[in-house]
């Protein structure tokens, strides 16, 4: 049986990551691992999964909700820090 380290492993990323894709997709978390994954190397996939990222980021801010906020700034950066964006 899979778990889900197993596909958060596979798309090499945090928790954080596939949760806030997976927010602003609205997909579940095994669909956002496939979308990170099909954007490692594609630099227009990169671009569009940091789009949803940072719409995501923005529609927490609008609430108020101080440490999520901070949780997907940690996301985001990490994201940007690991895929390919030219």
């Amino acid at each position: 049986m899979l778990r889900f380290s197993d596909f958060s492993d596979f798309c090499d990323l945090s928790e954080e990551e596939i949760q806030t894709i997976a927010q602003e997709a609205k997909v579940s978390d095994v669909e956002a691992c496939a979308i990170a994954h099909a954007a490692e190397d594609n630099p227009e996939n990169s671009r569009q999964v940091l789009k949803l990222m940072q719409q995501y980021l923005e529609h927490v801010e609008q609430h108020a909700d101080e440490q999520r906020s901070k949780e997907v700034h940690e996301a985001i950066n990490h994201f940007a820090s690991t895929h390919k964006f030219t």
